[in-house]
Formats: C-alpha cells, sequence, structure tokens
C-alpha cells in the first residue's frame, strides 16, 4: 500500500506507536544504497534503483522507520521504550490494555492518573526472584499468578515462612490462612512473624470480569472507638502489649502458638505512651474469634473508678472487626442494687468464656 502522506500510514488494532514520529532510517545499508539526505533515485517505480541523480530520474524515493508494538504482547521493558510525546498520544483503553499486559490492573481513574501508572511499570527494572528472602525494605513489584486450570500460588510476608499452595479456581469464596514463622538456621527471633490471613477469590471488575483476583488482609482488626487509648495483647503473654490511640485501628496477628488464643486489653488516657502499659490493670481473657457482642468491666489504670465496656465482634468477609466502644453504666446488662448496711463485693463467677475473672467491685450500703 503506497502513501501520499508519513501521517496517513494505517496503524492496525491492536498496536501502538513506540516512536512518537517517524524518522528517516539511517542504517548500514541505506547509507551504502543511498546519497547524503537518504534518496535513491530511478527512471519509474519498477525499474532498479540508484544511488545518484541522473537526468533520466524521474523518481525518488526515502527509507522511513517507526517502531511498533502489539498491545496484546506489551511488557515492561518494551514499555520502556516508548517516549513521553508517545505515550501523551495513548487513548485510555490503550494505557489500560499496556498496563494489564505489562502484568498490573488498574484503578477506575482518570487518564493523567493511567498514564502516572504507565510511567511506573516504566520504572520497574527487576522484581526479586521467588528464592529470595522477602523484607520490609524489599520494594512491591507485579505477579503473574498461573493462568492454566489446577495451577497454584504460595504467599509469603515478612518473617514468614512460605504458605501452603493455594487455588484461585473458585471464585466468590474466602477462607483463612495462617502463616508460620520462617524457619532460620541461627536464632533471629526479632525476624520471625506469624500472619493470620483473610483470602477472598473474586471475579476483576469491569472488562476484566474473566480474570481471577485474589484479595489478601488480615483476619482480625481492632478498632478503638473509645476516648482513650487501648492496650492489647495476647493473654499470658509476657510481652509488654501495643497501643492503639483513640480513632484508631490496627491489625492484630497471633505469635505465640503455646497461648490459648485470647487477647487481654487495658485502658489508659489519650495521651498515654507504649512505656504506661507496665502499669495499667489488664482484663481477664476475651475470645474474639466468633461473631457476637459481650460487655466487660475495665478498671482505670491508679484509679477506683471503672468504665463499662462493649466489644462487639462483626465479620467482613474474611476479615474480623473487634469493634471497642464506651457503654453508659446505666445501660449495663446487669445491676446489682445494695440495699443492705454493709459494703457488697462482686465478682463474677469463671465460665467457658470468662476463665479468669479479675475485677472485683465493691457497692456501698444503698448504693447501685
Amino acid at each position: 500500500r503506497r502513501y501520499g502522506d508519513l501521517q496517513n500510514v494505517w496503524l492496525p488494532t491492536g498496536w501502538v506507536w513506540l516512536d512518537a514520529t517517524w524518522q528517516r532510517a539511517v542504517d548500514r545499508d541505506t547509507a551504502a544504497n543511498a546519497d547524503h539526505q537518504g534518496w535513491q533515485y530511478a527512471t519509474n517505480w519498477s525499474t532498479g534503483w540508484q544511488k545518484e541523480a541522473w537526468p533520466m530520474a524521474f523518481v525518488r524515493r526515502r527509507l522511513w522507520s517507526r517502531r511498533r508494538a502489539r498491545l496484546s504482547s506489551m511488557t515492561a521493558s518494551i514499555m520502556r521504550q516508548m517516549n513521553d510525546a508517545a505515550i501523551r498520544k495513548l487513548s485510555r483503553d490503550e494505557l489500560q490494555q499496556c498496563i494489564v499486559s505489562a502484568g498490573l490492573t488498574y484503578q477506575d481513574c482518570d487518564i493523567e492518573e493511567l498514564r502516572r501508572r504507565f510511567a511506573e511499570v516504566c520504572a520497574v527494572e527487576t522484581c526479586p526472584q521467588a528464592s529470595e528472602p522477602i523484607t520490609a525494605e524489599a520494594e512491591p513489584c507485579p505477579i503473574m499468578p498461573p493462568v492454566q486450570a489446577n495451577r497454584k500460588i504460595e504467599l509469603q510476608l515478612p518473617g514468614s515462612s512460605w504458605s501452603h499452595a493455594l487455588s484461585l479456581e473458585a471464585t466468590g469464596t474466602h477462607g483463612l490462612l495462617e502463616l508460620l514463622p520462617v524457619e532460620y538456621h541461627q536464632p533471629v527471633a526479632a525476624l520471625r512473624r506469624a500472619y493470620q490471613l483473610g483470602l477472598s477469590v473474586t471475579s476483576a471488575p469491569g472488562q476484566f470480569g474473566r480474570s481471577k483476583m485474589l484479595v489478601v488482609d488480615h483476619r482480625i482488626l481492632l478498632v478503638n472507638r473509645l476516648q482513650r487509648s487501648l492496650g492489647y495483647k495476647e493473654h499470658g503473654s509476657r510481652r509488654v502489649g501495643e497501643l492503639l490511640p483513640p480513632g484508631a485501628r490496627a491489625p492484630f496477628h497471633w505469635q505465640e502458638r503455646r497461648l490459648e488464643r485470647l487477647l487481654s486489653v487495658c485502658l489508659l488516657d489519650a495521651g498515654a505512651r507504649a512505656v504506661d502499659l507496665d502499669r495499667c490493670d489488664w482484663s481477664n481473657a476475651l475470645p474474639i474469634d466468633d461473631v457476637g457482642e459481650m460487655n466487660i468491666v475495665c478498671r482505670l489504670s491508679d484509679q477506683r473508678s471503672v468504665i463499662f465496656m462493649s466489644i462487639d465482634v462483626q465479620s467482613d468477609g474474611p476479615t474480623m472487626h473487634v469493634v471497642f466502644t464506651e457503654q453508659p453504666s446505666e445501660l449495663a446488662p446487669y445491676r446489682v442494687d445494695n440495699m443492705t448496711s454493709a459494703p457488697l463485693l462482686i465478682s463474677q463467677s469463671p465460665c467457658s468464656a470468662l476463665q479468669q475473672p479479675r475485677v472485683i467491685q465493691e457497692v456501698l450500703p444503698l448504693e447501685r
């Protein structure tokens, strides 16, 4: 097909230009068979071409080049060959297809955001090999899960060992994944961590509906809706614990396999620091593995006053949200009126849900 203008050259569907404009070919063969401007001369279009012009040369031609690439075969190395002007000419759909072909998904964002993600893909040089240990300093990079049926993948987080093989075939399902601490030849306990993760297998949104998407989230998420800081740790653990400020949320993972999976909490002032956890009055053992609501009494540090606290365990797909809120004392589930003339001490008896009651409360005469 002949063209009278380079701008009218037809680009097949599914291809994009790597170069923003046409450029005159200056390779070795062209330089040997053309003049210094790249022209070749002939009497007509069907005769042989010469390097020099002569009086009977009525036509001439010059070789131009412009690189292109197929969208479905786009890789990060090919994308790095595109200049900024060529990227600016890509449509929204072409940018999306380039990003997906390179191994990333895209979010529903404007075209400038897509161009930014395109630039991020171009900046990726290499990804860590699967055999290399993953550290907290490792940069995230895209991975392509297996595309053939009945293939599986394994997951790893910093300080953990590799998971068992996971299938991505059953869309619409979710479950729990346990990652055990990594085993080292030398004791480096500070780098070892266990994780409990919630997994969901769904279909990708929009035009990528044929792709299966794995969503990984924390299994347990603590949410502090109190007006004061909340301390938390595994019940019976010798560790100091962690501090959760008012209005904050944080993931929680069981670390000590020797302990039963029960949680202990304590209350601190809003401006408290982690060092203040040593002198707190920790609560009894709390089960948080089942959906439901419980009410406990927590004593404030260095005070005789107590606070009624509601703990609501909610399920959001594979993630369990443990929400802490303060309950007004008048809305407590039970009330004791001491109509005697002597102080009355109250403590809950041990049961399956509360094996080690801690709070002992005093009700003065003629009070509640």
